[in-house]
């Protein structure tokens, strides 16, 4: 699973990668928002506006995901846990 993953950038010296794996999840979940529940509840907006509210959602959700293995991590070294890396994948993230 970590060998195919790619590093994205460091914060508070933990590097954030992404592994494949997480493509699919984020491929499964644009299609839900953009050809499902958007376009139900929003019946009014054209393609493209669609298009650009559901990839904005997608990303704030795994930023949220993010968000979450961050605070983990942060409290984990306040505790003497040394974090070296998240992974996001397809599940959610590891610290």
């Amino acid at each position: 699973m970590f060998r195919s993953s790619i590093k994205l950038f460091k914060v508070f010296g933990i590097e954030i990668r992404l592994d494949y794996s997480w493509f699919i999840i984020f491929a499964l979940f644009a299609y839900y928002f953009g050809f499902d529940y958007f376009p139900r509840v929003l019946s009014g907006l054209n393609g493209g506006l669609l298009a650009l509210i559901t990839i904005i959602t997608v990303i704030l959700f795994f930023t949220s995901v993010l968000i979450h293995e961050m605070s983990h991590s942060l409290v984990a070294r306040r505790r003497g846990t040394p974090v070296k890396r998240i992974t996001l994948f397809i599940f959610g993230g590891m610290a």
